[in-house]
Protein backbone atom coordinates (compact mmCIF):
# COMPACT_ATOMS: atom_id res chain seq x y z
CA UNK A 1 0.00 0.00 0.00
CA UNK A 2 1.32 3.42 -0.99
CA UNK A 3 1.12 6.40 1.30
CA UNK A 4 -0.77 9.41 -0.09
CA UNK A 5 0.72 12.88 -0.37
CA UNK A 6 -1.66 15.60 0.74
CA UNK A 7 -0.79 19.31 0.91
CA UNK A 8 2.91 18.36 0.66
CA UNK A 9 2.51 16.01 3.65
CA UNK A 10 2.51 12.22 3.62
CA UNK A 11 -0.83 10.80 4.72
CA UNK A 12 -0.04 7.46 6.34
CA UNK A 13 -2.48 4.64 5.76
CA UNK A 14 -4.01 3.03 8.91
CA UNK A 15 -2.15 -0.28 8.56
CA UNK A 16 1.19 1.45 9.03
CA UNK A 17 0.02 3.07 12.26
CA UNK A 18 -1.24 -0.30 13.50
CA UNK A 19 2.09 -1.94 12.64
CA UNK A 20 4.03 0.72 14.56
CA UNK A 21 1.74 0.28 17.58
CA UNK A 22 2.26 -3.49 17.54
CA UNK A 23 6.04 -2.98 17.51
CA UNK A 24 5.75 -0.50 20.36
CA UNK A 25 3.76 -3.00 22.43
CA UNK A 26 5.96 -5.94 21.37
CA UNK A 27 2.83 -7.65 20.13
CA UNK A 28 2.63 -9.89 17.08
CA UNK A 29 -0.14 -9.84 14.52
CA UNK A 30 -1.14 -13.34 15.64
CA UNK A 31 -1.44 -12.22 19.27
CA UNK A 32 -3.61 -9.27 18.29
CA UNK A 33 -5.82 -11.58 16.25
CA UNK A 34 -6.22 -13.84 19.30
CA UNK A 35 -7.00 -10.91 21.60
CA UNK A 36 -9.85 -9.63 19.44
CA UNK A 37 -11.05 -13.04 18.24
CA UNK A 38 -10.42 -12.35 14.56
CA UNK A 39 -8.51 -14.38 11.94
CA UNK A 40 -4.83 -13.63 11.52
CA UNK A 41 -5.54 -12.93 7.85
CA UNK A 42 -7.76 -9.97 8.78
CA UNK A 43 -5.00 -8.29 10.81
CA UNK A 44 -2.41 -8.98 8.13
CA UNK A 45 -4.58 -7.46 5.40
CA UNK A 46 -5.18 -4.33 7.51
CA UNK A 47 -1.42 -4.03 7.99
CA UNK A 48 -0.89 -4.33 4.23
CA UNK A 49 -3.68 -1.90 3.43
CA UNK A 50 -5.79 -4.49 1.66
CA UNK A 51 -8.63 -4.25 4.20
CA UNK A 52 -10.05 -1.17 5.85
CA UNK A 53 -10.81 -0.65 9.52
CA UNK A 54 -14.52 -1.08 10.23
CA UNK A 55 -16.37 0.41 13.23
CA UNK A 56 -16.39 -3.05 14.87
CA UNK A 57 -12.63 -3.41 14.40
CA UNK A 58 -12.07 0.14 15.69
CA UNK A 59 -13.88 -0.69 18.94
CA UNK A 60 -11.84 -3.90 19.30
CA UNK A 61 -8.58 -1.97 18.82
CA UNK A 62 -9.77 0.55 21.43
CA UNK A 63 -10.16 -2.21 24.02
CA UNK A 64 -6.77 -3.76 23.25
CA UNK A 65 -4.66 -0.61 22.88
CA UNK A 66 -6.66 1.98 24.82
CA UNK A 67 -6.68 4.18 21.71
CA UNK A 68 -10.20 5.63 21.03
CA UNK A 69 -12.23 4.00 18.26
CA UNK A 70 -12.73 7.44 16.65
CA UNK A 71 -8.99 7.70 16.13
CA UNK A 72 -8.95 4.53 14.03
CA UNK A 73 -12.09 5.46 12.10
CA UNK A 74 -10.82 8.98 11.36
CA UNK A 75 -7.51 7.53 10.24
CA UNK A 76 -9.32 5.17 7.87
CA UNK A 77 -11.78 7.77 6.57
CA UNK A 78 -9.11 10.40 5.97
CA UNK A 79 -6.97 7.94 4.10
CA UNK A 80 -9.81 6.65 1.91
CA UNK A 81 -10.92 10.20 1.13
CA UNK A 82 -7.36 11.20 0.21
CA UNK A 83 -7.02 8.08 -1.94
CA UNK A 84 -10.22 8.85 -3.84
CA UNK A 85 -9.25 12.52 -4.22
CA UNK A 86 -5.84 11.55 -5.57
CA UNK A 87 -7.43 9.27 -8.15
CA UNK A 88 -9.93 11.98 -9.03
CA UNK A 89 -7.18 14.55 -9.56
CA UNK A 90 -5.31 12.07 -11.71
CA UNK A 91 -8.40 11.59 -13.88
CA UNK A 92 -8.64 15.37 -14.37
CA UNK A 93 -5.81 15.08 -16.89
CA UNK A 94 -8.12 13.13 -19.19
CA UNK A 95 -10.43 16.19 -19.28
CA UNK A 96 -7.87 18.59 -20.76
CA UNK A 97 -9.00 18.37 -24.39
CA UNK A 98 -12.66 18.81 -23.49
CA UNK A 99 -11.85 21.77 -21.22
CA UNK A 100 -10.06 23.58 -24.05
CA UNK A 101 -13.36 23.88 -25.92
CA UNK A 102 -14.86 26.06 -23.19
CA UNK A 103 -14.25 29.85 -23.28
CA UNK A 104 -12.54 29.88 -19.89
CA UNK A 105 -10.67 33.17 -20.37
CA UNK A 106 -13.87 34.92 -21.35
CA UNK A 107 -15.65 33.39 -18.36
CA UNK A 108 -12.84 34.75 -16.17
CA UNK A 109 -13.29 38.22 -17.68
CA UNK A 110 -16.98 38.14 -16.79
CA UNK A 111 -16.21 36.98 -13.26
CA UNK A 112 -17.87 33.58 -13.63
CA UNK A 113 -14.75 31.60 -12.68
CA UNK A 114 -11.43 32.34 -11.01
CA UNK A 115 -8.21 33.19 -12.83
CA UNK A 116 -6.20 30.02 -13.45
CA UNK A 117 -3.18 29.38 -15.67
CA UNK A 118 -2.60 25.75 -14.79
CA UNK A 119 -4.64 23.37 -16.94
CA UNK A 120 -5.53 21.10 -14.05
CA UNK A 121 -6.92 24.05 -12.11
CA UNK A 122 -8.84 25.24 -15.16
CA UNK A 123 -10.51 21.84 -15.37
CA UNK A 124 -11.28 22.01 -11.66
CA UNK A 125 -12.69 25.50 -12.14
CA UNK A 126 -15.01 24.23 -14.85
CA UNK A 127 -16.05 21.26 -12.74
CA UNK A 128 -16.92 23.60 -9.87
CA UNK A 129 -18.79 25.98 -12.20
CA UNK A 130 -20.92 23.22 -13.67
CA UNK A 131 -21.24 21.35 -10.37
CA UNK A 132 -20.14 18.01 -11.81
CA UNK A 133 -17.43 15.41 -11.23
CA UNK A 134 -16.61 15.15 -14.93
CA UNK A 135 -17.11 17.43 -17.92
CA UNK A 136 -18.89 14.48 -19.50
CA UNK A 137 -21.62 14.89 -16.89
CA UNK A 138 -22.61 18.49 -17.62
CA UNK A 139 -26.41 18.56 -17.40
CA UNK A 140 -26.84 21.44 -19.87
CA UNK A 141 -25.49 19.20 -22.64
CA UNK A 142 -28.79 17.34 -22.52
CA UNK A 143 -30.57 20.46 -23.74
CA UNK A 144 -29.13 19.84 -27.19
CA UNK A 145 -30.76 16.43 -27.40
CA UNK A 146 -33.97 16.94 -29.36
CA UNK A 147 -34.29 20.60 -28.40
CA UNK A 148 -36.00 22.94 -30.83
CA UNK A 149 -34.38 26.34 -31.22
CA UNK A 150 -33.78 29.14 -33.66
CA UNK A 151 -30.19 29.63 -34.77
CA UNK A 152 -28.42 31.61 -37.45
CA UNK A 153 -26.94 29.56 -40.25
CA UNK A 154 -24.78 32.53 -41.21
CA UNK A 155 -22.61 32.69 -38.11
CA UNK A 156 -20.45 30.20 -36.28
CA UNK A 157 -21.50 29.32 -32.79
CA UNK A 158 -19.95 27.33 -29.98
CA UNK A 159 -21.95 24.63 -28.27
CA UNK A 160 -19.65 24.88 -25.24
CA UNK A 161 -20.15 28.66 -25.01
CA UNK A 162 -23.92 28.21 -25.14
CA UNK A 163 -23.75 25.51 -22.45
CA UNK A 164 -21.68 27.80 -20.20
CA UNK A 165 -24.12 30.68 -20.75
CA UNK A 166 -27.08 28.48 -19.85
CA UNK A 167 -25.32 27.19 -16.72
CA UNK A 168 -24.67 30.75 -15.54
CA UNK A 169 -28.40 31.37 -15.78
CA UNK A 170 -29.14 28.47 -13.45
CA UNK A 171 -26.49 29.60 -10.95
CA UNK A 172 -28.02 33.09 -10.80
CA UNK A 173 -31.59 31.78 -10.76
CA UNK A 174 -30.84 29.69 -7.68
CA UNK A 175 -30.18 32.94 -5.81
CA UNK A 176 -33.70 34.25 -6.56
CA UNK A 177 -36.47 33.20 -4.20
CA UNK A 178 -39.70 32.60 -6.09
CA UNK A 179 -43.21 31.54 -5.24
CA UNK A 180 -44.65 28.46 -6.91
CA UNK A 181 -45.45 29.04 -10.57
CA UNK A 182 -48.91 30.51 -11.03
CA UNK A 183 -50.12 30.89 -14.61
CA UNK A 184 -53.14 33.00 -13.65
CA UNK A 185 -51.00 35.42 -11.65
CA UNK A 186 -48.60 35.72 -14.58
CA UNK A 187 -51.41 36.58 -16.99
CA UNK A 188 -52.82 39.10 -14.54
CA UNK A 189 -49.43 40.84 -14.30
CA UNK A 190 -48.61 41.08 -18.01
CA UNK A 191 -50.10 44.57 -18.24
CA UNK A 192 -48.09 45.69 -15.22
CA UNK A 193 -44.90 44.46 -16.84
CA UNK A 194 -45.75 46.13 -20.15
CA UNK A 195 -46.38 49.46 -18.39
CA UNK A 196 -42.72 49.53 -17.34
CA UNK A 197 -41.67 50.04 -20.97
CA UNK A 198 -42.23 53.76 -20.45
CA UNK A 199 -40.06 53.90 -17.35
CA UNK A 200 -37.55 56.74 -17.56
CA UNK A 201 -34.73 54.76 -15.94
CA UNK A 202 -33.53 51.20 -15.76
CA UNK A 203 -34.94 50.72 -12.29
CA UNK A 204 -37.70 48.85 -14.10
CA UNK A 205 -35.57 45.70 -14.10
CA UNK A 206 -35.75 44.96 -10.33
CA UNK A 207 -39.50 45.57 -10.58
CA UNK A 208 -39.86 43.00 -13.35
CA UNK A 209 -37.73 40.53 -11.40
CA UNK A 210 -40.01 40.97 -8.37
CA UNK A 211 -43.23 40.60 -10.38
CA UNK A 212 -42.01 37.46 -12.12
CA UNK A 213 -40.64 35.96 -8.89
CA UNK A 214 -44.11 36.31 -7.39
CA UNK A 215 -45.39 34.35 -10.41
CA UNK A 216 -42.83 31.55 -9.95
CA UNK A 217 -40.30 32.74 -12.53
CA UNK A 218 -36.65 33.65 -11.99
CA UNK A 219 -35.54 36.34 -14.45
CA UNK A 220 -31.78 36.72 -14.88
CA UNK A 221 -29.72 38.90 -17.19
CA UNK A 222 -26.57 37.19 -18.45
CA UNK A 223 -23.94 38.83 -20.60
CA UNK A 224 -23.26 37.00 -23.84
CA UNK A 225 -20.21 34.94 -24.55
CA UNK A 226 -18.69 35.17 -28.02
CA UNK A 227 -20.11 32.57 -30.38
CA UNK A 228 -23.23 32.26 -28.24
CA UNK A 229 -25.54 34.84 -29.89
CA UNK A 230 -28.55 34.30 -27.66
CA UNK A 231 -31.33 36.79 -26.95
CA UNK A 232 -32.99 34.62 -24.35
CA UNK A 233 -33.81 31.15 -23.11
CA UNK A 234 -36.71 29.64 -21.21
CA UNK A 235 -36.84 26.38 -19.28
CA UNK A 236 -38.03 24.82 -16.05
CA UNK A 237 -35.40 24.30 -13.36
CA UNK A 238 -37.92 22.60 -11.07
CA UNK A 239 -41.57 21.58 -11.42
CA UNK A 240 -42.65 24.82 -9.74
CA UNK A 241 -39.94 27.25 -10.85
CA UNK A 242 -39.29 28.54 -14.35
CA UNK A 243 -36.22 30.38 -15.60
CA UNK A 244 -36.19 33.20 -18.13
CA UNK A 245 -32.61 34.08 -19.03
CA UNK A 246 -32.03 37.26 -21.03
CA UNK A 247 -28.91 38.65 -22.66
CA UNK A 248 -27.84 42.22 -23.42
CA UNK A 249 -27.20 41.63 -27.12
CA UNK A 250 -28.01 44.53 -29.41
CA UNK A 251 -28.74 46.90 -26.50
CA UNK A 252 -31.82 48.26 -28.26
CA UNK A 253 -34.72 48.37 -25.81
CA UNK A 254 -37.26 47.04 -28.33
CA UNK A 255 -35.19 43.85 -28.73
CA UNK A 256 -35.16 43.37 -24.97
CA UNK A 257 -38.89 43.86 -24.54
CA UNK A 258 -39.81 41.69 -27.51
CA UNK A 259 -37.48 38.94 -26.26
CA UNK A 260 -38.93 39.17 -22.74
CA UNK A 261 -42.51 38.71 -23.91
CA UNK A 262 -41.35 36.07 -26.38
CA UNK A 263 -39.97 34.03 -23.45
CA UNK A 264 -43.08 34.65 -21.35
CA UNK A 265 -45.07 33.41 -24.33
CA UNK A 266 -43.25 30.10 -24.18
CA UNK A 267 -44.26 29.65 -20.54
CA UNK A 268 -47.90 30.35 -21.28
CA UNK A 269 -48.19 28.48 -24.57
CA UNK A 270 -45.95 25.45 -24.24
CA UNK A 271 -45.30 22.47 -21.99
CA UNK A 272 -42.96 22.33 -19.02
CA UNK A 273 -40.73 19.73 -20.62
CA UNK A 274 -39.91 22.11 -23.48
CA UNK A 275 -36.64 24.07 -23.58
CA UNK A 276 -36.38 27.16 -25.75
CA UNK A 277 -33.21 28.94 -26.83
CA UNK A 278 -33.86 32.11 -28.81
CA UNK A 279 -30.95 33.08 -31.02
CA UNK A 280 -30.70 36.66 -32.21
CA UNK A 281 -30.62 36.13 -35.95
CA UNK A 282 -33.26 34.59 -38.18
CA UNK A 283 -32.75 30.98 -38.97
CA UNK A 284 -34.74 27.84 -38.46
CA UNK A 285 -38.22 28.86 -37.28
CA UNK A 286 -39.91 26.05 -35.44
CA UNK A 287 -43.63 26.20 -34.78
CA UNK A 288 -43.24 27.01 -31.09
CA UNK A 289 -40.89 29.89 -31.88
CA UNK A 290 -43.40 31.30 -34.35
CA UNK A 291 -46.14 31.08 -31.73
CA UNK A 292 -44.00 32.88 -29.13
CA UNK A 293 -43.13 35.55 -31.72
CA UNK A 294 -46.80 36.13 -32.46
CA UNK A 295 -47.63 36.31 -28.76
CA UNK A 296 -44.96 38.96 -28.12
CA UNK A 297 -45.80 40.97 -31.24
CA UNK A 298 -49.53 41.03 -30.52
CA UNK A 299 -49.10 41.92 -26.85
CA UNK A 300 -46.73 44.78 -27.58
CA UNK A 301 -48.57 46.12 -30.65
CA UNK A 302 -51.97 44.61 -31.47
CA UNK A 303 -52.18 43.83 -35.18
CA UNK A 304 -55.50 45.63 -35.62
CA UNK A 305 -54.11 48.84 -34.16
CA UNK A 306 -50.96 48.52 -36.26
CA UNK A 307 -52.99 48.15 -39.44
CA UNK A 308 -55.01 51.24 -38.58
CA UNK A 309 -51.80 53.15 -37.99
CA UNK A 310 -50.37 52.09 -41.35
CA UNK A 311 -53.49 53.36 -43.10
CA UNK A 312 -53.61 56.73 -41.34
CA UNK A 313 -49.87 57.49 -40.88
CA UNK A 314 -48.55 60.71 -42.40
CA UNK A 315 -45.85 59.50 -44.77
CA UNK A 316 -44.43 63.02 -45.03
CA UNK A 317 -43.97 63.27 -41.27
CA UNK A 318 -43.59 59.60 -40.41
CA UNK A 319 -41.48 60.09 -37.29
CA UNK A 320 -44.16 62.25 -35.70
CA UNK A 321 -46.85 59.71 -36.61
CA UNK A 322 -44.77 57.01 -34.95
CA UNK A 323 -44.46 59.07 -31.78
CA UNK A 324 -48.21 59.71 -31.65
CA UNK A 325 -49.03 56.05 -32.27
CA UNK A 326 -46.56 54.92 -29.60
CA UNK A 327 -48.17 57.33 -27.13
CA UNK A 328 -51.60 55.98 -28.06
CA UNK A 329 -50.73 52.35 -27.35
CA UNK A 330 -48.51 53.27 -24.38
CA UNK A 331 -45.14 52.01 -25.57
CA UNK A 332 -41.91 53.76 -26.52
CA UNK A 333 -41.40 54.85 -30.15
CA UNK A 334 -38.57 52.33 -30.40
CA UNK A 335 -41.04 49.46 -29.94
CA UNK A 336 -43.01 50.69 -32.95
CA UNK A 337 -39.89 51.25 -35.03
CA UNK A 338 -38.56 47.80 -34.22
CA UNK A 339 -41.86 46.28 -35.38
CA UNK A 340 -41.93 48.33 -38.57
CA UNK A 341 -38.34 47.36 -39.36
CA UNK A 342 -39.06 43.69 -38.70
CA UNK A 343 -42.15 43.81 -40.94
CA UNK A 344 -40.07 45.63 -43.61
CA UNK A 345 -42.40 48.59 -43.63
CA UNK A 346 -39.30 50.75 -43.20
CA UNK A 347 -35.63 49.99 -43.75
CA UNK A 348 -33.52 48.44 -40.98
CA UNK A 349 -31.62 51.66 -40.25
CA UNK A 350 -34.52 54.06 -40.62
CA UNK A 351 -35.47 56.10 -37.50
CA UNK A 352 -32.90 54.32 -35.36
CA UNK A 353 -32.36 57.60 -33.57
CA UNK A 354 -35.73 57.07 -31.90
CA UNK A 355 -34.78 53.62 -30.61
CA UNK A 356 -33.68 53.67 -26.99
CA UNK A 357 -30.55 51.76 -25.99
CA UNK A 358 -29.94 50.11 -22.65
CA UNK A 359 -26.56 50.01 -20.94
CA UNK A 360 -26.70 47.25 -18.34
CA UNK A 361 -24.75 47.71 -15.12
CA UNK A 362 -22.99 44.56 -13.85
Amino acid sequence: MTNIKKDNKILIYPGETLSELLDERSMTQAELADRIGRPYKTINEIIKGKTGITPETAIQFERVFGVPANFWLNLENNYQLALIRANFEKNIQTEFEVAKKYPYKEMVRLGWVSVENNMEKIVQGLLDFFGVTSLKNIIEKNIFVGVQYRISVKKEYSKEAIIAWLRKGVIDAQKIDTKDFDERRLKDNLVNIRSLILSNSQDFLPKIVKILADCGIALVITKNLRNAPINGATRWISPKKALIQMSIRGKYSDIFWFSLFHEIGHLLLHQKKDVHIDFGEDGINEEQERQADEFAAEFLIPKEKLNNFLIKADRFNYSNSIRLFAREIKVSPGIVIGRLQHDKVISLNQFNGLRLKYEWVS
